[in-house]
């Protein structure tokens, strides 16, 4: 069985938010995409997150970017939006060292908070979302809106 890192536990537990863990291993079948998890769930693909670790060119901060699965991220509009000047997909060596996730198991939860994270605005529309649960084949599921509260998430518009 896959279980949550341990930081990401600690955040939710310390927020006292209403969240669920949930396992690929122990759903009916195998999940070999967001596209199968989103429907073992019943739920549509956008309501999977993704959490893509960025830098800021100029300064090297990090930035944490949590949007639908299905949505390609406009690196130049997040970063107007954050008025961070230029960001690009941090590398996968960078990206553990700063979050000590796997790449296929990032959370906007459990990271420092010299981290900036921000979370699309179409995620709103949904009681709950589902991102990494900081190890791979793990996520948790949530109200955005406590996403936003505990991370201290910025509402960035994707589209």
């Amino acid at each position: 069985m896959n279980e949550l890192h341990e930081r990401v536990r600690r955040h939710l537990e310390t927020a006292a938010v209403v969240y669920t863990a949930h396992d690929h291993a122990a759903l009916p079948a195998p999940v070999s995409s967001p596209a199968d998890f989103a429907a073992m769930l019943g739920y549509p693909v956008d309501r999977i997150m993704k959490t893509l670790i960025c830098r800021v060119r100029s300064t090297g901060e990090l930035v944490a970017v949590t949007c639908p699965v299905d949505i390609r991220v406009d690196f130049k509009r997040v970063a107007s939006e954050l008025d961070c000047g230029r960001i690009e997909v941090a590398s996968t060596e960078q990206l553990e060292t700063a979050t000590g996730y796997p790449r296929l198991g990032v959370s906007p939860l459990g990271l420092d908070d010299s981290i900036t994270v921000a979370i699309a605005r179409q995620s709103f529309t949904y009681d709950t979302v589902l991102v990494g649960g900081g190890a791979t084949r793990v996520e948790v599921e949530l109200a955005p809106h406590d996403l936003q509260r505990i991370t201290g998430a910025v509402p960035v518009d994707l589209g």
